[in-house]
């Protein structure tokens, strides 16, 4: 299991996701193009946050940590971050065939 969680203020709806890699460009090509990561790194987890500010304007922000392609053959896992600026969100889920986003609000829990 994941120690790698989400969490927002009051975490009124909490739950997990799931993605597809996109067959073409996904999230490592992108950090690629950008000259973000090497080629001997991969991503490890990344998130994506989004807040809407009182004024109604969105706000969206994605950073990824990454780490060198040995290191996560060898499980000896040091990671570094790196924010991914000027992405909308339609780019971000442009970079997964599916997202699928699944949440459960604190205070019921259906059987």
């Amino acid at each position: 299991m994941s120690r790698y969680h989400a969490s927002v203020h009051y975490n009124d709806w909490k739950g997990s996701a799931a993605a597809d890699n996109a067959d073409l460009r996904g999230l490592h090509a992108l950090l690629s193009e950008r000259r973000l990561i090497s080629r001997n790194e991969v991503v490890v987890r990344f998130k994506a946050n989004v807040w809407i500010h009182h004024t109604q304007a969105l706000y969206f922000s994605v950073s990824a940590d990454v780490s060198e392609q040995s290191a996560v053959e060898n499980a000896a896992l040091k990671v570094r971050k790196v924010d991914i600026s000027e992405l909308s969100p339609i780019q971000f889920f442009g970079l997964f065939k599916r997202f699928e986003i699944a949440l459960e609000h604190k205070d019921f829990h259906a059987v």
